[in-house]
């Protein structure tokens, strides 16, 4: 059984992978392939990958994408870690939505992970 720090841990790579798509720049195909790479990699479901996009990290991260002065660079990994590590397996009682301004990347996303996976 994962403890609470073995489990941050194992989700590091994911969140961070999962950030770049709010970040405040135009991806590319490389970096939906970089980011799915990542997320390939990761012992998670293509439906566990989505649950943590839409759960842990869309909530906290979501405000980026609204920003006048987003953060465009890169997430501090911990920062990510302090803001989202008390989102892990917690849940609302209503579905949201993956935010809107990502699910066009998302969809490339994990269509490449699944592709990987495939391999």
């Amino acid at each position: 059984m994962l403890t609470a720090g073995s489990k941050i841990d194992e989700r590091m790579p994911v969140w961070s992978a999962l950030s770049e798509l709010f970040l405040d720049t135009e991806l590319q195909k490389e970096d939906h392939e970089r980011i799915a790479t990542v997320l390939a990699a990761s012992p998670y479901s293509e439906s566990k990958l989505e649950e943590i996009l839409r759960f842990e990290v869309t909530p906290v991260l979501r405000g980026n994408m609204l920003s006048m002065a987003g953060v465009w660079s890169g997430f501090d990994e911990d920062w990510l870690r302090e803001k989202l590590a008390p989102n892990i397996e917690r849940r609302p009682f209503f579905r949201l939505g993956v935010f809107w301004m990502i699910r066009s990347h998302w969809k490339e996303v994990i269509r490449e992970v699944i592709a990987l996976r495939a391999k």
